[in-house]
């Protein structure tokens, strides 16, 4: 969880003069320093402070309670891979203390939300208000986890650990229910206090205060922050939150009188009938719970200084819930406040370098070709965020830690509405979303030299065509989307020059994971949707207990290792596809199955010579060691040939180069990864799965008959997986780790 590098310490002088506002200079001799601050309240300043530390967050509860109700025939739209709801917030972040705003920037007073009604605790406790939280403490009496050794390296100590991880934990609650930019929190432990200031790339700490002798230095943290605007103290200027406070309620309609949240409960209402399969999604993004209604603006895809406006709530999906730093993606069904009509709007904090490109970049990349590529989704609009002076939002710890690239705060809005993949009716559906995507892969590759790099579940979504054209019956189809980490065809030659992978960790091919100085090529993406069938297969489809497919998923897809720095996958993984091991299902989707792994097993038989070169010194696989595992109208009925038809034309046109214009400069080629013929390598074009995938998923004989109710309760939901085992990065993962010499 704690990495040095993103905890740089500075001075409390430097902290101060640095990053806290300096509307007035701060003279200690005028201010009693040393007093009882519960006794003396700063009767001219726009915040209090409380002890929340008995009481949990009653909108995580409610959220954690709505979602442990829901059915996995129902699906859940926050969470992926068969992650518990209960996880989510399951502690309710036990925060100790809360500094909430009494002022509004102006002086007017503010809501309170927080205030203990019943009167009932102490005159100093009150509600814990996550979505309302300014400034956040922990005060512990047993340790500390900010003080450092002499190598300059946090304490090792259990209670050290606990500490920092309170404290991580805390910080990316308020992250991901706020909309910010940055976050100061303090810790104290009796007599020792740290300031901290925490951003997308790491979190700043200062040198330890002694209270007996520099209590001054602690008071004037305070001091500085008493009458901080919402800026000055991290909040996003382009996010405008609704305070449920400031509504009335319509006792006659039920609905709440701010006009935003009347027009988007009217489109609800309004939603067609071919919008059934999509309308839970929606109405459950602003209805349920009880987080607060924002208002957030995006730059408009032509017109970059107009400020297009959206109405969100409740969190569709989220990257990473186990971490304050990273790209934080949030992902949330919007209401378009122009057009009146439902998105999907992405925020996250993209890196600022050279060879990360910017999703509306891709985008545009894509959309530029003709004909257009089926299966990619259309933006609305998008850009980069600036602040109130028209500065870009970025992060400032790179400003201590250059070796990071900074993160700049980024929106795009798709005009399509995606359901989470795992909401498909039948194989036959999942296979048809699938060979969507997999279209969508292939036209990105072929036409615009545009490598994917995260194949995964959450990266494919059904879209419900309800609205697109005044004829939208509700057809199905798959969506690749989340570009965030693809690299053009130009610059895979440079190398894999990281010790961890980028990508969904349970879907990176078995040879990335095992050869790590193995660069990543477009037969490791091709891959990953063989990954993806056979993890829905063990999840949905499997006849096994939930022990057995829990000790596969975790033997072969979960497992991580460290050999000399770099982070390594499981051996059994690249045994599997070396002997065609492939989870045992009946009907179509297992003969799909079946022959998929045939193709890829001929395609590892061609890499064995070619590996070897990107093997570390000591064998990743020793040879001896290999092991291998046992392993109404219906929807799917429904699917309109239209689609079907659309793929086998563009995937036909894709082979002869001649019958498409994409508008791109031209790219250099890649040399061929090794020397075994290309023929003897199925996965080095796209060809050999598009052929068994469209076969499969269009035949619907006698001999080859789909059953429609072949898909059972999620297994995965049943396991208690590792809290940390749905991260995509490899330093987050849990499940089986261990560290060789």
């Amino acid at each position: 969880m704690m990495h040095g590098n993103h905890y740089p310490e500075m001075s409390v002088a430097d902290f101060m003069s640095k990053y806290l506002p300096h509307n007035e200079v701060f003279d200690n001799s005028k201010h009693e320093t040393t007093i009882d601050l519960t006794e003396a309240s700063g009767k001219d300043g726009h915040f209090i402070c409380k002890d929340i530390s008995d009481w949990p967050d009653s909108s995580l509860m409610a959220e954690v309670k709505m979602r442990s109700n829901e059915s996995c025939e129902d699906g859940e739209f926050f969470t992926s891979e068969g992650f518990s709801p209960s996880a989510l917030s399951s502690d309710f972040r036990y925060i100790d203390v809360a500094m909430y705003r009494t002022r509004a920037e102006d002086g007017r007073p503010c809501g309170k939300l927080w205030e203990d009604k019943a009167k009932g605790r102490s005159k100093h406790a009150a509600h814990n208000f996550v979505s309302h939280t300014a400034i956040f403490g922990e005060i512990k009496l047993q340790g500390i986890g900010c003080e450092r050794d002499k190598d300059v390296n946090h304490s090792q100590t259990q209670v050290g650990i606990d500490v920092r991880g309170q404290l991580w934990d805390d910080a990316t609650e308020i992250l991901i229910r706020q909309h910010r930019t940055f976050l100061f929190t303090f810790s104290v432990y009796r007599t020792t206090a740290y300031l901290m200031r925490w951003d997308r790339l790491g979190v700043i700490i200062s040198e330890p205060i002694d209270l007996k002798k520099e209590a001054e230095q602690f008071y004037e943290f305070f001091f500085r922050l008493r009458k901080a605007t919402d800026v000055e103290l991290g909040l996003d200027p382009t996010a405008t939150i609704i305070n449920v406070n400031d509504i009335d309620e319509d006792a006659d309609t039920g609905y709440e009188l701010h006009p935003s949240i009347v027009a988007v409960m009217k489109a609800i209402d309004a939603l067609p009938e071919a919008a059934a399969r999509v309308k839970p999604h929606i109405s459950r993004a602003f209805n349920e719970g009880s987080w607060p209604y924002y208002e957030l603006r995006v730059p408009d895809k032509a017109e970059l200084a107009k400020m297009r406006r959206f109405l969100v709530r409740n969190l569709a999906t989220y990257s990473n819930l186990n971490s304050p730093l990273g790209r934080s993606a949030k992902g949330y069904i919007a209401f378009d406040l122009d057009t009146q009509k439902f998105r999907f709007l992405k925020d996250s904090w993209r890196t600022d370098s050279p060879g990360v490109h910017p999703e509306m970049e891709v985008y545009e990349k894509l959309s530029s070709v003709s004909p257009r590529i089926p299966g990619i989704a259309s933006v609305c609009c998008g850009g980069d965020l600036s602040d109130h002076l028209g500065v870009k939002q970025v992060t400032r710890t790179q400003e201590h830690v250059p070796v990071y690239h900074p993160r700049i705060h980024t929106r795009i809005v798709l005009n399509e509405v995606g359901i989470p993949l795992e909401e498909y009716t039948d194989s036959r559906e999942l296979c048809y979303v699938v060979t969507d995507a997999f279209v969508a892969h292939a036209g990105a590759w072929k036409c615009s030299k545009v490598l994917h790099r995260d194949v995964s579940d959450g990266n494919i979504v059904i879209y419900i065509d309800y609205d697109s054209t005044p004829d939208a019956d509700g057809s199905a189809r798959g969506l690749l989307i989340d570009w965030d980490l693809c690299k053009y065809q130009h610059e895979l030659n440079g190398g894999n020059a990281q010790h961890s992978r980028s990508g969904t960790w349970r879907f990176l091919s078995a040879a990335l994971l095992n050869f790590p100085l193995k660069p990543h090529e477009l037969a490791d993406d091709i891959e990953a949707f063989y990954h993806l069938l056979c993890l829905y297969a063990y999840r949905f489809h499997s006849p096994m207990s939930e022990l057995n497919v829990a000790n596969i998923v975790k033997t072969v897809y979960d497992t991580c290792e460290i050999v000399q720095g770099y982070w390594l996958g499981s051996m059994v993984k690249y045994t599997n596809m070396e002997k065609g091991v492939h989870p045992e299902v009946d009907g179509p989707f297992g003969q799909l199955l079946g022959q998929i792994a045939e193709i890829v097993k001929e395609h590892y038989a061609g890499l064995d010579h070619a590996l070897e070169q990107y093997a570390l010194p000591h064998p990743a696989i020793p040879p001896a060691n290999r092991a291998s595992t046992q392993s109404s109208r219906l929807i799917s009925e429904s699917r309109s040939l239209k689609i079907d038809e659309e793929n086998a034309a563009f995937m036909s046109m894709i082979r002869d180069p001649s019958k498409f214009n994409p508008i791109i400069p031209k790219a250099v080629p890649l040399p061929s990864p090794s020397a075994v013929s290309p023929d003897r390598l199925p996965l080095a074009t796209h060809e050999a799965l598009y052929s068994l995938l469209n076969t499969h998923a269009t035949q619907n004989t006698p001999d080859h008959k789909w059953d429609p109710h072949d898909k059972f309760p999620d297994q995965f939901a049943l396991i208690n997986w590792s809290p940390f085992v749905r991260s995509k990065r490899r330093w987050d993962m849990g499940g089986v780790s261990v560290v060789r010499q």
